[in-house]
Order: structure tokens, then C-alpha cells, then sequence
């Protein structure tokens, strides 16, 4: 390779982690915003004031549980562009490759039967975490954090039919999946759900691993001779300062 490819290479790294922890960063945003009205939306759902009537406590749980789906394929999007960062792509396949641009796959997603390649993605992005290999592992990728990473994710698959009426079930070609994940949700109470712990745990490691990509980028950066603070959007802020948000948000019990 020529030193003109080689710059060119080393230019065009640069410019695509930069990019994809920009995204991140917008998504961090959403998050940030989202979260205050998951949590609200949960007091909602397990209020116990004399006005909460079964028929707007229902109404409020499908909603709470359809936003906490949304929320977690913010989530998704967040580690999937701090995995860009370091060139790793995660794809739907379920063959996996080694490589500078290693892809994952899985086939034990429990949406993997419906034929889809891109149902297999979300298990995928999970595989990617839990390689020893992964510059998230010890972050997001094992102990509690991926614990309670996995439970979002069977939360995110079950409550994708939050709103699904029986009548529609009986249309749904996967009605007996649909069917099963209405009885097992209606076996465990939202309230029994702890929901401060398993949030505060993800997004803890997924402010370290963004601040991991953001080391990545300087590291890349400096290889290039290229200054990244208007470019990422970040500042030197504590790791810990990151999420400040939860704090005040995450204050799952009524007042």
C-alpha cells in the first residue's frame, strides 16, 4: 500500500468513527429524554391513588410497556454505533467472521424462525458484547451489566405485542408466539420489575463504553494528525457525570 492509500485509509477511519460517535451522541440524548417519561409512564401504570381505575392502569401498562420497547432499541442503535467506532459491524446473518470488520450471528434469537434475516440482529448485538474479544466486554459484555442487558432485551421481545388485541393474535401468523407472550407477561406484575436497577446498570456501561469509543477516536485521530473535539460532540466530563440524568430520573417509586 502506497503512503497516499495509507492516509487515505487512515482518513476515511477517522472521519467514520467520528461520525458513528456522533450518532451515539444524539442518541444519549434521546435516551436522556426518554427516560423521564419511562419512568413516568411506569408510576402510571403502577399507581395505587384511589382515581387509578383498572380500565386507565391497563391503558397506562401497554403504553409503558410499548415506550420501554422503543427505549431499548435506542439502546440497540447506541452500542451498535460505539461498536463502529472500532470498525466492528454487526450484521443479521448467523455465520460469524473474523476480520478487521468481524461480524456476529446467532440463531438462538427467538424471533430467528420467522425466516428474517434481520430478526437475528438483536440477538446479534448481543453476541458482539459478550466476546471476550469485545473492546465492550468488560463494560457491557459480562457480569451484571449483560445480565441485565439480556433481560431488556426478553422485556423488548415480549412487549413488542403490548398492543396486540386477542382478535388480532387469532390473524397473526405467529399468534401462538404472540398468544405466549401475553400469558407469561400477565404471570409477573410490572411492579415486580426492577427497573431502576436494570437501567441504571446498562446505561452505566454504556456511558464507559462510550467513553472506551471516545479514546478509540483520539487514539485514531492523533494516528491522522487530526484534533476530534468539534467532531464527537463530547467534552471531558467524568465518566460518572455522563449520567447525571439518572439520578434525578430514575425515581421509580410515586411521590
Amino acid at each position: 500500500m502506497t503512503p497516499a492509500a495509507a492516509a487515505s485509509g487512515t482518513i476515511k477511519s477517522t472521519s467514520a468513527a467520528s461520525e458513528n460517535l456522533s450518532r451515539y451522541q444524539k442518541i444519549r440524548h434521546r435516551l436522556e429524554w426518554k427516560l423521564k417519561h419511562l419512568v413516568d409512564g411506569y408510576r402510571q401504570a403502577t399507581s395505587t391513588a384511589a382515581d387509578a381505575t383498572v380500565e386507565k392502569l391497563a391503558f397506562a401498562e401497554q403504553m409503558f410497556k410499548l415506550d420501554f420497547y422503543e427505549y431499548y432499541s435506542y439502546l440497540e442503535r447506541g452500542i451498535v454505533h460505539l461498536l463502529l467506532v472500532f470498525g466492528l459491524r454487526v450484521s443479521g446473518s448467523s455465520a460469524s467472521s473474523s476480520g478487521p470488520r468481524r461480524r456476529w450471528g446467532d440463531d438462538d434469537d427467538e424471533d430467528s424462525n420467522r425466516g428474517g434475516y434481520t430478526h437475528r440482529y438483536h440477538a446479534n448485538v448481543l453476541d458482539a458484547l459478550r466476546d471476550p474479544d469485545s473492546p465492550f466486554y468488560e463494560v457491557l459484555g459480562s457480569g451484571e451489566r449483560f445480565a441485565q442487558l439480556q433481560k431488556a432485551k426478553e422485556l423488548r421481545n415480549r412487549w413488542k405485542y403490548a398492543d396486540m388485541t386477542p382478535e388480532e393474535r387469532e390473524r397473526d401468523p405467529q399468534t401462538w408466539r404472540a398468544a405466549y407472550k401475553a400469558w407469561k407477561d400477565a404471570r409477573t406484575p410490572l411492579a415486580r420489575y426492577d427497573f431502576d436497577h436494570m437501567l441504571i446498570q446498562i446505561l452505566k456501561g454504556l456511558a464507559e463504553a462510550a467513553e472506551l469509543a471516545q479514546q478509540r477516536l483520539d487514539e485514531v485521530s492523533r494516528r491522522a494528525g487530526e484534533d476530534t473535539d468539534d467532531d464527537s460532540d463530547s467534552d471531558d466530563s467524568d465518566v460518572s457525570d455522563e449520567y447525571d440524568f439518572m439520578v434525578d430520573a430514575m425515581d421509580w417509586e410515586a411521590v
